[in-house]
């Protein structure tokens, strides 16, 4: 198990990840009133032309894929957030191999849920 210190470093870390995945989420779509944690992806409106539709299409393919990465690293995030601040002896342990994920790991990538062992 981790210090308060070193948790509470996380948590810090983890909530300025959070805010920017939010932020690069709301340029590109709305939140979904019916699915908490999803959101709808904007369909871009760059004018009437032919060249005009094809560029909205290909944007919005692109932030579609764009999109759900965001949620699902979101989502990993909201997990991580939820470890340190309910069940502090969970956060950093492997959910494949049950030991304790290394303290440089979590501090690159805060919301790992795998050991690099597991994770390759």
């Amino acid at each position: 198990m981790f210090d308060k210190d070193f948790l509470q470093t996380q948590k810090e870390k983890l909530k300025q990840q959070k805010e920017e995945i939010q932020s690069q989420l709301e340029n590109i779509a709305q939140k979904d009133d019916e699915i908490e944690g999803n959101y709808k992806t904007k369909f871009p409106d760059y004018g009437e032309k032919m060249e005009d539709n094809a560029e909205e299409y290909e944007t919005y393919e692109s932030n579609v894929a764009i999109e759900q990465n965001l949620e699902i690293e979101l989502q990993k995030i909201n997990e991580a957030l939820e470890k340190i601040e309910n069940k502090p002896e969970e956060y950093g342990i492997c959910s494949n191999c049950n030991k304790q994920i290394k303290k440089e790991r979590l501090e690159i990538r805060p919301q790992a849920k795998k050991c690099m062992s597991c994770k390759t």
